[in-house]
């Protein structure tokens, strides 16, 4: 599986993820914090899921209708 991981989500669950044979980008690996849509938008991109334990997420994707997928 493909997976984007979120700074809030840490790196131990990267590091954790990839030793168990996952595909996996880290958000800090473009900037510090690149930003909630930014990150929505490569994991749309690149097809990966995206872990993060910040809730405007949900905001962005039910209330703002976001693209958090491809159809």
């Amino acid at each position: 599986m493909k997976f984007l991981i979120d700074r809030c989500a840490g790196h131990r669950l990267a590091e954790w993820l990839r030793a168990q044979g996952h595909d996996v980008r880290e958000a800090t690996e473009v900037t510090p914090d690149p930003g909630d849509q930014a990150l929505l938008r490569w994991a749309v991109s690149e097809q990966r899921i995206l872990v993060t334990i910040d809730n405007d997420f949900g905001l962005l994707i039910f209330q703002r209708n976001e693209p958090h997928r491809e159809d």
